[in-house]
């Protein structure tokens, strides 16, 4: 009898201990699901420069990370035409942290396989994602068709990248010899002098606006009136555009702020800005701007 009840302890004990472990198993994160189909890259790797230490990521690092699946991503490109896609990869700074992320505030310097490189702030990398796969479709290291992309939910395309190889982190300080592109005038006693990784952590829009010959003119840049909201002047009543050549135009402030779709436009080759408000005739599209002047 004893023997029959020391069997019967055994066995609850024994089901318990299966419970228990089946349901630890049921709670673990298994995302295997997410790498299924995954090309064969073994070329593609991302090197990291100003981390803690210098590092270079391989696509074998990168498969081995956690991956997330992001549904329903818009994107808009320069002729303002929306596309919507699923995209599965891994958090860009997961593949960052890999070379350990120091203290301090950091811009990100990242270029592509065919040299484009832009400059991202620290928000617009924690949203991003290194897509390896698109609507279902293995992604590649190849540029040109079906390529492995820098994803940004709710940024322009202009700001999405097709194959990033380099990830530079720069700090404040070490950027201080980096150009200013764009000076203020009039907010306080002196010019506000502005650099590129400044500019570009402002709010991005897409402009497709009919232009002169019955062209159109596709543009991407900053929103002027956020720009505008954090250098301000109370008793200024005008701005003036003006050109690095010396060209200008004056406009009502009033008028350009009640402007929502007025950018100052960034031109992806060369750096340039041009002043477009598509509320004002062409004549004030000031290109190749220089000063910005609240009077």
């Amino acid at each position: 009898m004893r023997r029959c009840e020391l069997g019967i302890i055994s066995i609850v004990v024994l089901v318990m201990l299966a419970v228990a472990m089946s349901g630890c198993t049921a709670g673990s994160t298994d995302n295997s699901g997410l790498k299924s189909g995954l090309a064969d890259n073994p070329n593609y790797k991302i090197e990291i420069i100003g981390g803690k230490s210098p590092t270079t990521v391989t696509f074998a690092d990168i498969k081995a990370m956690g991956f997330v699946e992001k549904k329903g991503v818009v994107m808009v490109n320069s002729a303002g035409t929306e596309k919507t896609g699923d995209y599965v990869g891994v958090p860009l700074m997961d593949v960052i942290n890999k070379a350990g992320m120091p203290d301090g505030e950091y811009n990100f310097k990242i270029s592509a396989s065919d040299g484009y490189s832009k400059v991202y702030t620290r928000e617009q990398v924690e949203k991003a994602i290194l897509a390896l796969k698109e609507n279902g479709t293995a992604l590649t290291d190849n540029v040109n068709k079906n390529s492995i992309k820098l994803v940004l939910p709710g940024e322009p395309g202009e700001m999405w990248m097709k194959v990033p190889v380099k990830i530079e982190l720069t700090t404040a300080a070490s950027s201080s010899s980096e150009q200013v592109v764009l000076n203020i005038t009039g907010v306080g006693d002196k010019p506000i002098g502005l650099k590129m990784s400044k500019l570009q952590s402002y709010p991005v829009k897409s402009l497709s606006l009919p232009y002169k010959n019955n062209t159109t003119l596709n543009v991407s840049g900053i929103l002027l009136n956020k720009l505008l909201d954090d250098y301000s002047n109370k008793n200024a009543t005008k701005i003036k555009f003006v050109a690095s050549d010396g060209y200008n135009k004056t406009l009502s402030l009033a008028d350009v702020r009640a402007d929502q779709d007025a950018i100052i436009a960034i031109d992806q080759k060369n750096g340039t800005l041009r002043a477009v408000v598509p509320t004002q005739p062409y004549s004030a599209w000031v290109s190749k701007l220089a000063t910005i002047e609240l009077v």
